[in-house]
């Protein structure tokens, strides 16, 4: 895999974007501050990706928040800026990546593979409250994030495979989380409703960092107070909440 990756994409460090998008895609980015390598395919993987999706802060405070030997659950890996990082900084842990969308999956891969990472598992499905099949509406890597919901405007959908935390823990498929990370485009409180067992046990992990999405919470039947109340109820402290754009980024820590 990596070895042709390197035939396919160029080397190149990191420029103002105002300059890469008028070079042609694919390319691979070398990130400089932590020398980590990540495939551009388009416009919107470049955003994600060489601009950290906006999120530049969020994410560094992510990665400054995991211990050597965490394990770091990523819901809703998309194509991999946290994943990856995530793994460099694990030197004794491990990330569990969750990515149901085939192109992100694909991308996701790549970027492990590109970094020639081992201390990462990936499982391609979404994550709920149940085990079920649900709609995944998805326009891939150069679109908007799928989501379970028709909530971006796209009306692309595929079936796939749903389940909880709590389900994927008792039968032992994943490791118990210290650390977990949440952005799924709206899911977020049946993501959490299907994690309960394990934040209410005595092995729950210490820190939650969740990007709420307000104006998708309604297709979900779920509103932001909901979720705090749910989280509070389960002594999760709310440490930080950061507006940016329409979404709310939001790190909770456990209570004593």
């Amino acid at each position: 895999m990596l070895l042709s990756l390197k035939k396919i994409f160029k080397k190149r460090n990191k420029k103002p974007v105002s300059t890469q998008v008028k070079e042609k895609y694919p390319f691979v980015y070398v990130e400089n501050e932590n020398q980590l390598k990540f495939c551009i395919n388009n416009s919107t993987e470049e955003f994600r990706l060489v601009r950290w999706g906006g999120e530049e802060a969020y994410v560094k405070q992510m990665i400054g928040e995991l211990k050597t030997g965490d394990i770091f659950f990523d819901i809703g890996s998309s194509v991999g800026l946290v994943s990856v990082m995530a793994a460099q900084k694990l030197t004794n842990g491990t990330v569990v990546s969750f990515e149901p969308d085939p192109e992100n999956l694909m991308r996701l891969k790549e970027n492990f593979a590109l970094n020639t990472m081992e201390n990462f598992m990936i499982r391609p499905i979404a994550i709920g409250d149940r085990k079920t099949v649900m709609h995944l509406y998805t326009g891939g890597s150069n679109n908007y994030s799928p989501s379970l919901e028709s909530v971006n405007g796209i009306k692309t959908s595929m079936e796939v495979e749903v389940d909880s935390i709590d389900n994927l823990l008792e039968r032992k498929a994943i490791p118990l989380p210290t650390v977990i990370k949440i952005d799924i485009e709206g899911a977020e409180l049946m993501a959490l409703k299907g994690m309960k067992k394990l934040l209410s046990s005595v092995d729950r992990p210490r820190v939650l960092f969740i990007e709420l999405h307000p104006e998708f919470l309604p297709s979900f039947n779920a509103t932001v107070e909901e979720i705090f109340d749910f989280l509070s109820e389960l002594k999760y402290d709310l440490i930080e909440n950061t507006k940016r754009d329409q979404q709310i980024l939001c790190k909770l820590v456990r209570s004593n």
